[in-house]
Order: structure tokens, then sequence, then C-alpha cells
């Protein structure tokens, strides 16, 4: 049974009334949580990747990144020490690969050993 004229008009009041100003609320808070929750995950990712950063300056000698030449490549004693020491960061800081480019943005070592040497740093350009 339809409801009467002015019944209509009653329930599209209160669904005017209560309803439009409840979803602009929920729209808002779900905006306000995402915008809170991505500022959260890139602080926590700055932090990481500084340590892991820290962690490396400490540990490579910066005359190592310039020794590692590309003629060389893996057959070099001075690149599998880097790589080492590389695969022991990644280990004590938990990051998935550690990547040592030079200042051009070529790639010296990385932590698995996969990458060839003096090719570009294949996400550093993406990155910033």
């Amino acid at each position: 049974m339809p409801l009467p004229r002015p019944a209509r008009s009653i329930v599209a009041r209160l669904f005017l009334a209560v309803g439009v100003p409840t979803a602009v609320v929920v729209v808002l808070l779900g905006v306000l949580s995402f915008r809170t929750t991505a500022d959260a995950i890139e602080r926590s990712l700055a932090r990481e990747l500084s340590s892991v950063a820290t962690a490396a300056a400490a540990t490579i000698n910066p005359s190592m990144v310039r020794s590692v030449l590309p003629e060389e490549q893996e057959e070099s004693r001075t690149y599998r020490r880097t790589v080492e020491k590389l695969r022991a960061i990644a280990l004590s800081t938990g990051a998935a690969r550690v990547i040592l480019v030079d200042g051009d943005g070529r790639l010296r070592a990385d932590s698995d050993g996969r990458l060839r040497i003096g090719d570009p740093s294949p996400r550093l350009k993406e990155d910033r």
C-alpha cells in the first residue's frame, strides 16, 4: 500500500535531515583515516629507509664504491666483499634488498648480486 502524499514528504525530509549528514560524516571520516594512515606509513617507511642507509654508510667505505669497476664484474675480491657486507646489512635491518649506487645513479653492487655493475639503478629514478 503506497504512502499518502504528506507521509512521503515526511520520509523524504527525514532522509535528508538524517541520511545526508550521516553520509557526509562517513565520507569525511574515511578521507581523514586514509590520509592519517598514508602519512603514518610514509613516516614509518622513511624511518626504515633512513636506518638502512645509516647502516650502509657506517659499514661501506666510500673508496670501495669507487673501486668496484664495471670491467671487473663479480670476479673482483672487492666486489664480493662489498656484496657480503650488503647482505649482512640486509639481514640485520630486515631489508629485502640493499643496493649500492654511485653519484651518477649507476649500480656498484646489490645484496642479491644479480644486477650488473654500471647499469642504471632500476628504481632510483622512480623514487626521486
